[in-house]
């Protein structure tokens, strides 16, 4: 699967939806009961983790997970099947 766009790293009058990594970033994480708005403080966290990422959509699904239930998650699918 391609990358998703990004930003342009010039870009400092970043609209949101402008970039789908960052709109399913945004999006991920609001389906996990995450308050996001990506805009103010919360858009260059957003837009640096995208592009760490480099616009890999199952990285930045991942990533938009909060810790805590990753962790219950992976718990859940590492108990040996009986």
């Amino acid at each position: 699967m391609p990358s998703l766009s990004l930003p342009a790293p010039e870009d400092s009058g970043f609209a949101p939806g402008s970039s789908d990594a960052v709109a399913l970033f945004a999006e991920r994480a609001r389906a996990h009961g995450v308050a996001l708005t990506v805009d103010g403080q919360a858009r260059p966290e957003v837009v640096s983790v995208c592009r760490r990422l480099d616009g890999m959509p199952l990285a930045i699904e991942l990533a938009a997970v909060p810790r805590d239930r990753f962790r219950t998650a992976v718990a859940e699918v590492s108990r040996p099947i009986v």
